[in-house]
């Protein structure tokens, strides 16, 4: 398969139009971020600040959130766990609205490491903004001993 190379695209004749695909729309968007820094408590955003993939650089550790540069599905995911007698839930939201709840309970009210998952393909429009929540009980573990919680997701 051959190559071509240009400076310049103009059309052949007065009048023409040049069409040109826009590269945003066809640009992979992907990352994987890790919760290492300390456990999470109710009613807050976790940050996930160990970022691993950031293609597209659409996920953003200082805010928590994922904002769509495209319409489309996308699909996301997330583990995590907590330690104790307690219960902890967990929401992925779209715009600050609930899409998809996790939530995880000791059945015999013992010590130990219980672990919250959950996956889900979300449609959503550019600029749209995707974030985990710990919505009740808690904390959630931030993995200060390298198993925290992790966030997923890419467009389909």
């Amino acid at each position: 398969m051959s190559k071509l190379y240009v400076n310049e695209i103009a059309p052949k004749t007065a009048g023409g139009t040049v069409t040109i695909t826009n590269q945003a729309e066809t640009a992979r968007v992907a990352f994987r971020a890790q919760k290492t820094n300390g456990d999470v408590s109710a009613t807050n955003t976790v940050l996930f600040n160990d970022i691993g993939v950031n293609e597209g650089t659409c996920y953003s550790s200082s805010t928590g959130k994922f904002v769509a540069p495209s319409d489309g599905n996308y699909f996301f995911g997330f583990t995590g766990r907590h330690q104790g007698a307690v219960r902890v839930q967990v929401a992925i939201k779209k715009n600050d609205a609930t899409v998809m709840q996790m939530r995880s309970t000791s059945t015999n009210g013992t010590m130990g490491n219980m672990n919250l998952a959950g996956t889900g393909v979300i449609t959503l429009s550019a600029g749209d903004d995707v974030k985990c929540v710990v919505t009740g009980g808690g904390p959630l573990g931030g993995g200060t001993d390298g198993e925290g919680a992790v966030f997923t997701g890419f467009k389909l």
